[in-house]
């Protein structure tokens, strides 16, 4: 599943929306709630799969910016957190002697200013990396500039994001440091908010025509007591006034509130809508979702992910996992823009429009595959996927009928 953000052209500028909860709260109040105890925060999911638009609105509720730092496997904790070197010193026009100073890591702007540091890619650091960093993970959060101990500002917040399995150690994250973290984990998204998101990116809805009773409007109230902040956690009733989430209490806002959605659905709904023009795409973003989907579970599974009758009736081996690119929900997106602008501006035939769509993301996801890798004696990688994208509608089937149906995963 996945949280992302939205662009409104009617009521709304930013909207998020949740459906990470598999206990009592959402990654939001989570991520505030790590916040309050001054806890880092990890967050591992697939790209695409929201952590970036999470700390985004986390940035927007905490009035802070986002320090991004992208991770790779040659850097150092000297990189991060600073280190010394030599520098030129004497007037301009003459010869110059050198100095040794001191030179600010990447993390020390938002340490020093209490804002966001979010170290994007964080499993792409070698794990020594990693567990340097736990002086500054710690309650007391200090960190060494020019020899001298130096302690972050109290209200600096700490974000690592990673996709699982692309790590540069053999586990992603090293045990100390996951153990210091609140982990949040982004699922794959449900279909139907899927369909949902991409209607109003591609904009055949706007937000508020996919609100309904499988979205449930909640909020974050910031209360500022002396220069202080403080949360309390809403939700908004039936009768259109908000309560204290958990509990049956109306209350009365005091602060500012960041309002947000979580969607409740189960995702094998169907979206009811008057917008006849999003109806007609709705079929089209069901068929790609559901592909893209088959995708990633063969890319993560290997032939497990497959029904057997489908594997037999072509001829697919057993094999583990499948070393493809994993695709992500942008392309869900990107793909949806493409076909309304081909079919709609171009008058392209839509049939044609779908089957280069499905090779495209067949490419993508065999970029770095031989194009002469075997599934099977006689069926390739990349002629498994096409076959896949017969059953979910995207290719004609024209010379395979007899290719076996595919259940939908949601």
């Amino acid at each position: 599943m996945m949280a992302e953000s939205l662009e409104d052209k009617t009521s709304r500028e930013f909207l998020y929306i949740a459906n990470q909860q598999e206990g009592p709260f959402d990654e939001v109040q989570r991520v505030i709630m790590a916040y309050e105890q001054r806890k880092p925060i990890l967050m591992g999911g697939d790209p695409g799969s929201g952590k970036t638009q999470l700390a985004k609105f986390l940035s927007r509720i905490l009035g802070k910016p986002i320090h991004r730092i992208v991770c790779e496997p040659e850097k150092e904790v000297a990189d991060l957190l600073g280190h010394e070197t030599l520098i030129a010193v004497g007037e301009e026009g003459q010869q110059k002697a050198t100095a040794t100073g001191f030179k600010k890591g990447e993390m020390v702007p938002a340490m020093e200013r209490g804002e966001i540091a979010y170290l994007d890619e964080f499993n792409k650091l070698r794990h020594g990396v990693q567990k340097g960093l736990n002086s500054i993970l710690e309650d007391t959060s200090t960190y060494r500039i020019d020899g001298k101990e130096q302690r972050a500002h109290d209200e600096t917040c700490y974000i690592m994001a990673y996709n699982p399995g692309t790590g540069t150690d053999l586990e992603d994250i090293e045990p100390a440091v996951f153990d210091r973290c609140e982990y949040i984990r982004f699922e794959d998204q449900p279909k139907d908010f899927q369909i949902r998101v991409a209607m109003v990116k591609a904009g055949l809805l706007t937000t508020d025509e996919i609100v309904d009773e499988d979205m449930e409007e909640r909020a974050i109230e910031v209360i500022d007591e002396g220069g202080k902040k403080r949360f309390r956690f809403l939700v908004k009733g039936n009768d259109g006034y908000w309560y204290k989430y958990g509990k049956a209490e109306r209350v009365e806002p005091q602060g500012k509130l960041h309002t947000y959605f979580f969607y409740k659905g189960s995702g094998d709904q169907k979206l009811t809508t008057d917008n006849e023009r999003a109806n007609r795409y709705y079929q089209v973003i069901s068929n790609l979702a559901e592909f893209i989907h088959d995708v990633k579970e063969v890319i993560r599974k290997g032939s497990n992910a497959l029904p057997d009758d489908f594997r037999e009736a072509l001829g697919i081996s057993r094999f583990n996992k499948l070393e493809g690119h994993m695709p992500s929900f942008r392309l869900v997106i990107s793909n949806v823009r493409k076909y309304i602008s081909y079919t709609e501006q171009h008058d392209v035939e839509p049939e044609l429009v779908m089957e280069q769509i499905a090779y495209d993301v067949i490419n993508t996801v065999c970029a770095k595959i031989p194009s002469d890798q075997k599934v099977g004696k006689n069926i390739t990688a990349k002629e498994m996927l096409r076959y896949i994208a017969m059953a979910r509608g995207l290719l004609r089937r024209e010379g395979y009928p007899d290719i076996p149906d595919l259940p939908s995963h949601y």
